[in-house]
């Protein structure tokens, strides 16, 4: 690492390794000031191999340009570049740093420009004029409402849980119609399910789910907010429930133990000591 960063003695950072020639033995660094454009970018790719160092480089351009403190303003390279400021904003939510946000928010709600198209599907289009939104930055920033601090660290140190591949699993839910805000199997033999309205116009209206990799078909028990629910049956190995179109909570016994340890995993925020780095 020290070879692909430089930082001077009071932690700033003064050049950071864009690529490397490993046959020419070449580093090519990027000095001369911090260039937010570019060390965003790799501070969000960084946090699941290294999360600490991200942090660390996202902590260089919050200090450079002093973005906790409540008198500065946003440089116009991040605010004016829609990219940088959608990174600087979901890394500011990944690292629980909600000074950052709250300035940024502002910022984010003009250029975003988000709203419905087709069939009441939700994106963003940052006035750019167009019939679609553009796919890379409408779904960075959808990260942005999605996840909680610590959220895409989460992703990947859970990624070595196997179990989900076999476990039960919803499928086939109506979206956007219903959306599924938790879907879980616990340790005594329930499928967790919480659904929500997605389409206020769709809200009563007739819809169902699956459950698949049901290990004893014959023991299903399905309980709807609190209640014994019976408006389910069973076709082709697959649970299939008929329900409508409201926010509501399914517990379905299936049987099936999860052998998963759930350990929180140890993520980093702007509490997180970066000195040894």
């Amino acid at each position: 690492m020290r070879k692909h960063l430089h930082f001077d003695a009071s932690g700033r950072l003064k050049k950071i390794c864009m690529y490397e020639d490993p046959e020419k033995e070449h580093l090519h660094m990027i000095g001369g000031g911090l260039k937010p454009l570019l060390i965003l970018p790799i501070c969000w790719y960084l946090l699941p191999q290294d999360a600490l160092l991200s942090l660390k480089l996202y902590q260089s351009v919050i200090n450079e340009y002093s973005l906790r403190n409540e008198s500065s303003s946003i440089p116009g390279t991040i605010r004016t570049n829609r990219t940088a400021i959608i990174l600087l904003y979901i890394l500011s939510k990944e690292f629980a740093d909600s000074t950052v946000t709250e300035k940024v928010k502002p910022e984010i709600d003009i250029a975003s420009e988000g709203k419905y198209f087709g069939l009441e599907e939700y994106g963003y289009f940052f006035h750019l004029f167009e019939a679609w939104p553009r796919g890379q930055p409408s779904s960075l920033l959808m990260c942005a409402e999605v996840l909680e601090a610590g959220d895409w660290q989460r992703a990947f140190l859970t990624a070595s849980d196997f179990e989900r591949f076999h476990a039960p699993t919803v499928c086939e839910v109506h979206y956007p119609k219903v959306g599924v805000a938790k879907a879980i199997n616990t340790t005594e033999g329930f499928l967790e399910l919480v659904l929500y309205v997605g389409s206020v116009a769709s809200k009563g209206e007739s819809t169902s789910f699956k459950v698949k990799n049901i290990p004893s078909l014959s023991r299903v028990v399905v309980f709807c907010d609190g209640e014994k629910y019976s408006n389910w049956y069973i076709e082709e190995n697959q649970l299939i429930v008929k329900t409508s179109v409201k926010n509501q909570n399914f517990s379905i016994f299936t049987g099936f133990k999860s052998q998963q340890t759930k350990v929180e995993p140890k993520v980093v925020s702007i509490l997180s000591d970066t000195s040894s780095l």
